[in-house]
């Protein structure tokens, strides 16, 4: 099995046996820690004119889009290719 399709199985166990709200799900994956000085680097490269940043990603749009909000850091990208 693929990692993505494992973790997958594993967050609709999760929401099915234990009735997890989606929402809970999102919150608890943005709460995972992220290292400050790679949210500094973000910040400072999207403040750059000649920078245009993506992220590419094999991860869930929506656990991607609740970690850059939480963060702040939304704005900072142009485009995110991912999984929808």
């Amino acid at each position: 099995m693929q990692w993505m399709a494992a973790v997958d199985h594993a967050l609709l166990m999760l929401q099915t046996s234990q009735n997890l709200p989606v929402k809970t799900l999102q919150e608890t994956v943005a709460n995972v820690p992220i290292q400050k000085y790679m949210i500094d680097a973000v910040r400072y490269a999207s403040s750059k004119e000649s920078t245009d940043l993506h992220i590419v990603s094999d991860a869930n749009t929506a656990y991607i889009g609740a970690c850059l909000q939480k963060h702040n850091l939304s704005s900072c990208f142009s485009e995110i290719v991912t999984n929808p």
